[in-house]
């Protein structure tokens, strides 16, 4: 019977058994690729290249890694053996500028304090930490990091990461269709392998910082945040990585801190503001705005308060009007409404340089839903350390990276939080440490007030993002220790810099100040706007827009 059968439908089963044949062989295919090669973690959002962060080399018969790439700040020469030592404990660093404490020296960084303050409270143990942080490197990109250092066995990993999600220009895919058949082409081990031996990525494993950072400068990449889509993707991405880390430390049995991300609010104005709204609204506003600066200034704030309120009534999404209603309330010594506008103008800030407080949220979900995940709250933490409750440039140097004191606070914080979840699973021969015990333990010649390097770095950070008040007001602290000779004679053009810089910067206050008794001439206005690109056309060409 089944042979009558199959001779009256032979053509069919003869098609069956092909397809059958045909689905094997790449079953058989996709086996073997799994066996052989390890699982790489996929971004779903981006066509990632592989990351190369390390360079293997023998030492006496034993396989040491040193950490080569240009980003991960290889003139600090972090080398380290790929298999611990007995009783040797190993913590990896992972985050971005502010998490590697850049621009200190390398010794003068929160993961040194922190090491230093772990081997006096675990004496019994070898501490060691490797900060694998990476200038510029976004959430995706710590992703990929995170997975490399996996194989060298860390016993925990400390994740501080959000201060760069903007820093790349990218455009994300908004099509659901789409989206779905490329995560279904990534699940399949083959295809990962096939396009990453012959499809050239999208986005390199070191991307340029410079170019990048001077495109944000430049305001070249505001599509990210200024539309919806996009800043919807962001937020995304920025969840699917953090999540992919936790998935992967709890397959790995790693132990993972997510650490919130603190930043400078009181000193560091909004990068660009937006205001949206048709040229009769825009007027109205700009006459709000302008009223309220000058009462701030005039030392009016409780009129200013009033004024910059109709501003912000008309234009709610402008930043820099919440800045300066930051600012007012901190003069009324309304800490809780300073602090609140402060943050607002933080997170409407249309060309992001520091965290914004739905990526901390997303942290804080994240350790929530997950109990094995330990979470530092450094954005709520620091405001107990910052002068009257709101970060300035009393713990950072900038708008995100941290001063020596800023440092010895989080390696504080962070040590603490590792005694009370005993996240190393060791019981520790101390109770919780005071600053006072980091410091004496990491007590150091060093201060960021002599490290020239450091205060020239912070000054032209600030130039470079149109910071004015603040380039001025480190440019008069450094002038102050140039010696005379070097002001007559400069071939570095250092000093030439920061005579300018007073010059421009202290004529744009003038101005300002001026506009308190009455409005500045148009060619009063015209000059020093002619000014200001005269200055950056001679220092800082890329920042002239």
């Amino acid at each position: 019977m089944f042979h009558s059968f199959y001779s009256g439908h032979k053509e069919i089963f003869l098609k069956i058994s092909s397809i059958l044949l045909v689905v094997l062989f790449f079953v058989a295919i996709e086996v073997l690729v799994r066996f052989i090669f390890p699982a790489k973690a996929i971004d779903h959002m981006i066509d990632l290249g592989p990351i190369n962060l390390f360079s293997k080399q023998m030492i006496k018969g034993e396989t040491w890694y040193r950490i080569t790439n240009k980003n991960a700040y290889n003139d600090r020469n972090v080398l380290f053996r790929e298999k611990k030592e007995k009783d040797q404990i190993r913590v990896v660093c992972l985050g971005g500028s502010a998490s590697a404490g850049w621009p200190h020296p390398g010794e003068e960084i929160y993961s040194k304090y922190l090491e230093k303050t772990l081997r006096k409270i675990y004496p019994e143990k070898k501490i060691e930490i490797i900060n694998c942080s990476a200038h510029g490197f976004a959430s995706y990109r710590i992703r990929q990091v995170f997975e490399t250092i996996l194989p060298f066995d860390p016993d925990a990993v400390i994740v501080w990461s959000g201060n760069n999600e903007f820093l790349e220009g990218r455009n994300y895919r908004t099509s659901e269709l789409k989206n779905s058949l490329i995560r279904f082409r990534n699940n399949f081990r083959s295809l990962q392998l096939i396009r990453r031996l012959f499809v050239k990525h999208r986005y390199d494993d070191t991307p340029d910082v410079a170019e990048t950072f001077w495109k944000k400068v430049n305001e070249e990449a505001l599509e990210l945040r200024s539309d919806p889509d996009q800043f919807a993707k962001v937020k995304e991405h920025y969840q699917e990585s953090l999540e992919g880390m936790v998935e992967e430390a709890r397959q790995s049995d790693v132990k993972l801190m997510v650490m919130t991300v603190p930043a400078n609010l009181r000193d560091w104005e909004p990068n660009v503001s937006y205001v949206g709204l048709p040229d009769a609204d825009s007027l109205r506003w700009a006459s709000q705005f302008r009223e309220g600066k000058k009462n701030y200034l005039a030392s009016k704030y409780a009129d200013a308060v009033t004024t910059l309120e109709r501003a912000h009534q008309i234009a709610p999404l402008h930043a820099e009007t919440m800045y300066w209603m930051g600012k007012s309330y901190e003069k009324l010594n309304d800490t809780i409404q300073a602090l609140d506008y402060y943050v607002k103008a933080r997170d409407f800030d249309y060309n992001p340089f520091r965290a914004i407080s739905d990526f901390n949220n997303i942290l804080r979900a994240l350790a929530t839903s997950h109990p094995d995940v330990v979470l530092l709250d450094m954005e709520k933490i620091i405001i107990d350390y910052a002068h009257k409750g709101i970060p300035g440039f009393d713990l950072f140097l900038d708008y995100v990276h941290p001063t020596r004191d800023g440092n010895l606070v989080i390696a504080l914080e962070a040590a603490n939080q590792i005694i009370r979840t005993d996240l190393l699973s060791i019981r520790p021969h101390s109770p919780l440490m005071t600053l006072n015990q980091v410091k004496d333990i990491n007590t150091s010649v060093y201060r960021d007030e002599d490290d020239v390097f450091l205060q020239m770095t912070r000054f032209s950070l600030c130039c470079m993002t149109h910071q004015y008040y603040s380039a001025l007001h480190f440019a008069q602290q450094i002038k102050s220790k140039i010696p005379p000779q070097l002001l007559e004679n400069d071939p570095s053009g250092k000093a030439t810099l920061v005579l300018d810089a007073i010059r421009t910067f202290q004529a744009y206050a003038d101005l300002e100040q001026k506009s308190i008794l009455g409005e500045p001439t148009p060619e009063e206005e015209m000059n020093m706007k002619n000014a200001i690109r005269a200055f950056y056309t001679k220092h800082f060409p890329y920042g002239v827009f």
